[in-house]
């Protein structure tokens, strides 16, 4: 029985791998096809001598600046010919004779050789064409250079030029290094030389602003995109709804009040000492109301009393300190700018006076908004879930429908004017408010029908979410974000610095929280056993696991940004890429290969160092 189904199998194998293999042979004739790869192309003369041409200046970077002389001498040829074609000898009284062969061409694809002697023995030269008239454009149509006894051979094509009657002239020019320094001519850095210095640091620190914004947003997201963390949290869909709720409501507050706060603070009087004044006074004040409050009691009641009194006089305090930071940023951007002004070289520091005393006023009613939003949820979460279990069954089916109404009709209002601002709808109703009076009363009727202290797997969705948009994030590369970028910020690196932030978050976001997924479990189980909290439980047994693993993910990163930032140079994004793109469309090979060596340096001694302390840390 066996040996017969073994017969069996056997030919439909055969059969298997014959139509496999059939497959796989159209599949890579169709890729042959469709990347037309030929290779007569390469073999192709005029094709070998511009490459090799490209190659011979790529092996000649030009580091430094020297101190040459030079000197020419012009022959000439004619294209079309206008009698036979022959050799022509040109001469000089110094002793250079340059013979032409042959002295016309039928079409520009003609090669012409021209040898020389007399010349100035081991001496690099180029041979120019120079277009009739007073046209100042010249191309480059061979190098040389002469051996012991100042003779030379070259040959080249014309360019694509138009034809003429007036004989076209070729021009060839020797150059060797006077003085300098020890007699090599060198009298300094070229100005190649001195671009990529100053672009190739902009590069790195570009790439360190990126990774270190990157790596400050993406620890926190990666813990809620760490599958064994999140899988098992689960909550009341009241508690759920509710955090939902304070969510919206703490960040419109946060971001009301801190704007409001930063235009009172711009409204005082210009003077910097009253402002100076009035901030310490706000320090000292906010200080003092922190030691200020009810002394701790027994009682339960004046316990939960005490604990809303003390949200209540943190909020106080955090008002009135954000006001004086308000104060001193404005004075701050004043300062930075005055700074600017009057210093020189380090005109920079002023500058970062500036720039962060701008970042409050700019982006801290962002922050503080999310950050009172993650408040009011965390508190949301919590004193949700403990009312609705403590709440009788019927009320608690109340509560769930009411807030599972509204934290649904925030959630369909504002996804639909996120899509409206997107696409500009002719109806934004349709988006936004229609769909949000559904979604509630649908909401409504779940809410009041469902279990009311039925855990939801909260936890899950977040997981779920966070690692869809990381892994739609982090699919783009960071050349398109660029892109982008370059249209709302300009040119320049500030460009590149968002885009490489945005495609590091997201890489970084699932390095950390497929470490955080890895670690072993006998301190989690052992931290939770003693009765402490899901923080208590990651800071003491996830975080100390976890640390040397991130920095080492860190570093790794940083070297792959500035690799990115070379590329996002091609697209406006700033750095050494930038100058880099220019050099090569303007064909200057010597000058690009500068910068490539550059780029090569920078990123063997990142690679270097970032291993170093690998070794050290981990």
């Amino acid at each position: 029985m066996k040996q017969a189904e073994k017969q069996t199998r056997s030919p439909r194998r055969v059969l298997t791998i014959i139509i496999a293999t059939l497959a796989l042979i159209v599949l890579y004739a169709y890729t042959i096809d469709v990347t037309k790869i030929n290779f007569e192309e390469p073999q192709d003369a005029n094709r070998q001598r511009a490459v090799t041409r490209v190659i011979r200046s790529l092996a000649r970077p030009d580091f430094f600046e020297h101190s040459e002389e030079k000197r020419a001498m012009n022959i000439t040829v004619n294209i079309p010919c206008v009698q036979e074609k022959r050799e022509s000898e040109f001469s000089l009284s110094d002793g250079r004779t340059a013979a032409i062969s042959p002295n016309c061409a039928s079409t520009t694809q003609d090669t012409i050789v021209v040898n020389g002697t007399g010349f100035r023995p081991r001496t690099n030269g180029i041979v120019r064409w120079h277009p009739p008239g007073d046209v100042q454009t010249t191309r480059a149509l061979a190098a040389f250079r002469t051996d012991a006894d100042g003779v030379f051979q070259a040959s080249f094509t014309m360019p694509d030029i138009r034809p003429s009657d007036d004989p076209q002239r070729i021009e060839i020019e020797e150059k060797w290094p006077s003085g300098g320094f020890l007699g090599t001519g060198i009298i300094g850095l070229s100005e190649a030389s001195e671009i990529t210095i100053d672009k190739i640091v902009e590069t790195v620190l570009l790439a360190l602003a990126a990774t270190t914004v990157g790596t400050l947003l993406a620890v926190p997201i990666s813990f809620l995109a760490a599958r064994n963390l999140m899988a098992n949290v689960g909550l009341p869909l009241a508690a759920v709804m509710t955090a939902v709720i304070l969510l919206a409501l703490g960040y419109f507050l946060g971001n009301w009040v801190t704007t409001l706060l930063l235009d009172l603070a711009a409204t005082l009087t210009p003077n910097p000492l009253i402002n100076t004044g009035i901030a310490i006074v706000s320090f000292i004040f906010a200080a003092v109301l922190m030691k200020v409050g009810p002394s701790a009691l027994s009682s339960e009641e004046f316990n939960r009393m005490r604990t809303f009194t003390e949200w209540i006089r943190v909020m106080i305090v955090m008002t009135i300190v954000f006001f004086a930071v308000a104060l001193l940023a404005h004075m701050g951007i004043e300062f930075g700018d005055r700074v600017t002004s009057q210093l020189g070289g380090p005109a920079f520091l002023g500058r970062f006076i500036s720039f962060l005393s701008e970042s409050v006023t700019v982006l801290s009613p962002f922050i503080v908004g999310f950050s009172l939003g993650l408040v009011g949820a965390s508190l949301g979460a919590t004193y949700g879930q403990e009312a609705i279990l403590r709440a009788p069954e019927m009320p608690g089916r109340i509560i769930t429908g009411i807030t599972a109404m509204l934290a649904t009709a925030i959630l369909i209002y504002g996804t639909g004017s996120l899509c409206n601002w997107l696409w500009q709808f002719d109806n934004p109703a349709y988006w936004t408010l229609y769909p949000a009076v559904i979604g509630s009363v649908i909401m409504l009727v779940a809410g009041v029908s469902s279990p009311p202290k039925r855990p939801f797997p909260i936890g899950f969705v977040l997981y779920t979410l966070f690692r869809f948009v990381l892994n739609v994030i982090r699919s783009i590369e960071p050349l398109i974000y660029v892109i982008v970028f370059v249209v709302w910020v300009g040119v320049g690196p500030f460009a590149g610095v968002l885009a490489l932030t945005i495609h590091t978050i997201a890489a970084l976001g699932k390095l950390y929280s497929e470490q955080v997924e890895s670690i072993a479990e006998g301190p989690v189980e052992a931290i939770t056993a003693t009765g402490a909290t899901s923080l208590q439980t990651v800071v003491y047994a996830v975080i100390p696991q976890i640390v040397p693993p991130f920095i080492a993910f860190t570093l790794y990163r940083w070297d792959i940004n500035v690799r990115f930032s070379t590329i996002l140079g091609f697209a406006g994004g700033g750095g050494i890429g930038f100058v880099l793109v220019q050099a090569i469309n303007l064909f200057q090979y010597r000058q690009a290969a500068v910068m490539m060596i550059a780029i090569a340096i920078v990123v063997w001694v990142l690679d270097y160092a970032s291993s170093e302390i690998r070794n050290r840390v981990i």
